[in-house]
């Protein structure tokens, strides 16, 4: 129920970012309506395991970044800490419109790129 109160609350809303512990794995389907509404951040712009928990023995994906349509994903990473037994995720977004706007130029500041 929680997760179908969670979506609920940013369904229609293409600018939406939903972040937390959700405590459900990324493949359950339970997020199969998730993906109908938004894009999972880690599955748009990430790269190798993405499991967040269990700190010693990654082997859950239980944290979650979920965008809505108008945000473009430029990257997606775990980040580690002794102070928790879940991974962090970092994850750069830019909106779709500035991207298109400046196609071709640098929307990564500071990047070098």
């Amino acid at each position: 129920r929680q997760l179908s109160e969670a979506l609920a609350q940013v369904t229609g809303r293409p600018n939406a970012l939903l972040i937390g512990d959700f405590n459900t794995p990324g493949e359950s389907v339970h997020f199969n309506a998730y993906r109908q509404e938004l894009a999972d951040a880690f599955e748009a712009g990430g790269r190798g395991l993405r499991e967040t928990w269990f700190y010693t023995l990654p082997v859950l994906s239980i944290d979650h970044v979920w965008v809505g349509r108008d945000w473009q994903v430029l990257e997606a990473r775990k980040v580690w800490s002794l102070d928790s037994d879940h991974a962090a995720l970092l994850v750069r977004l830019v909106p779709r419109a500035v991207a298109a706007a400046t196609k071709g130029q640098s929307i990564h500041p500071g990047m070098g790129e």
